[in-house]
């Protein structure tokens, strides 16, 4: 069994931290995307909080590692600036046709 070192087990903790959060921005980012044809305030909402992680989470990166992250900021950036628009806003909120 490999020894950890004296700052072994909070690293890891902060691996782990780490990659929980990109799971879950990554699960919510995927049940967004196939709930995006349905539309809805529910589903512009999550794009808009799903963008926000994403800025934020490259953000920190982008100043402690490696400016490559940049490219996440300006994903996450055109995502928000995308769902904020009044034309966005409507196309989430027209009405949908039921299903037979």
């Amino acid at each position: 069994m490999p020894q950890t070192g004296a700052l072994g087990a909070p690293f890891l903790a902060l691996l782990l931290l780490a990659a929980a959060g990109c799971v879950l921005t990554a699960g919510a980012a995927l049940v967004l995307s196939l709930r995006f044809t349905e539309g809805g305030t529910a589903v512009r909402t999550g794009a808009l909080t799903v963008g926000w992680v994403t800025v934020l989470g490259c953000l920190a990166a982008f100043l402690t590692y490696d400016h490559v992250w940049a490219v996440g900021i300006g994903w996450g950036a055109l995502v928000v600036a995308l769902s904020r628009h009044r034309e966005t806003r409507a196309w989430f909120e027209r009405g949908r046709l039921l299903a037979p």
